[in-house]
């Protein structure tokens, strides 16, 4: 089992070592999409052939969480490189399978994009039942990293840290966006299957419903993201129990990482990025990919994002790729241990 949790760390690993590559990937892999000497005028006229109706950015969460959030802070910067309408639209069902089977059965020539987090749309195609394919979906650029899952509690609940965990006794129940379907849920697949601590999922329609019952009492735990977690120990409504980072945050003074308490091999990170639909034209996905290379650089979109807990990492669409494809294949082989957890 510890062998089958060290491969399931990679994901994180693997996000971290490619969002360190940036937009600035070598010539050998780079697409076109990284010429830095494509103008905003250029980018902006194609956009106008290419996109004439605009893009809409496919949500399959909830307002409010991680996912919404990413889709909200990028589309007005990646609007102003395009120079075309970018909307966000919130699809939610199934733990985001709703959103990604949407945009797994659009046309080729569709403008709609899927605001992917990982390893939610792994888990949501080999666990969750979702009847699409992420590997046939088009990979078009990496924006977020560094966000993982984080357990927190209602403000003087006796769940403060890992330890209170461990010492537990009975069953503790825990919201999560979906079952077998989010990053959160996996966070509390290793709290049961590795550390043996009794913990329950309790699904919810998104991580702020799930939040939200915690902080009234109706469940122990929520499992969430960084995001969700900053805001409400900001608050001061929810204390942090403890994330499933390889490291800690500054926004989340005092919350222990899974790694500071001797279990690093549960560490990961979830990445997020735009997907297309299956065999969107290279001319759409190199000029979205330009634009949004430019769109990642705004300082705006950097000092918003780090406010809410967020981390702008771009990966070019061949590292997206990558991510995307290594991801899939850890989730297939670790299938068998998470199959165990319900």
């Amino acid at each position: 089992m510890k062998k089958s949790i060290i491969k399931l760390s990679s994901i994180g690993v693997l996000a971290l070592s490619l969002a360190g590559c940036g937009s600035a990937a070598s010539s050998s892999n780079a697409p076109s999409s990284n010429n830095s000497t494509t103008t905003s005028l250029s980018i902006s006229a194609s956009a106008k052939t290419l996109f004439p109706d605009g893009v809409t950015i496919l949500v399959g969460f909830g307002t409010g969480g991680a996912v919404d959030t990413g889709a909200r802070l990028i589309a007005p910067v990646l609007s102003k490189e395009l120079g075309v309408n970018v909307v966000v639209q919130n699809m939610v069902g199934g733990g985001g399978n709703t959103a990604a089977q949407y945009e797994y059965n659009q046309p080729s020539t569709s403008s709609d994009l899927l605001m992917s987090f990982l390893p939610a749309l792994a888990l949501g195609q080999v666990l969750g039942n979702g009847k699409y394919q992420l590997d046939k979906l088009t990979p078009v650029y990496g924006i977020y990293g560094n966000n993982t899952a984080v357990i927190i509690a209602k403000k003087g609940s006796k769940y403060k840290d890992f330890a209170s965990l461990k010492n537990a006794t009975g069953t503790i129940t825990a919201a999560t966006a979906g079952v077998k379907t989010s990053a959160t849920w996996m966070a509390l697949a290793f709290l049961s299957g590795v550390n043996h601590i009794n913990v329950k999922p309790v699904p919810f329609k998104g991580g702020s419903a799930g939040s939200d019952a915690a902080l009234g009492g109706s469940v122990d735990l929520s499992a969430t993201t960084v995001v969700e977690a900053t805001r409400l120990i900001a608050s001061g409504k929810a204390q942090g129990v403890v994330e499933f980072a390889p490291h800690t945050y500054s926004q989340l003074p005092g919350v222990e990482s899974i790694a500071t308490v001797g279990q690093a091999d549960e560490a990961f990170t979830s990445p997020m990025g735009l997907t297309g639909p299956p065999q969107m034209p290279s001319d759409k996905v190199d000029l979205l990919a330009k634009a949004l290379a430019a769109a990642v650089k705004d300082p705006s979109l950097t000092s918003k994002a780090t406010n809410v807990g967020l981390e702008v990492s771009p990966l070019s669409t061949t590292e997206w790729s990558q991510t995307l494809n290594q991801t899939l294949a850890t989730i297939k082989k670790d299938q068998p241990f998470l199959e165990t957890y319900k």
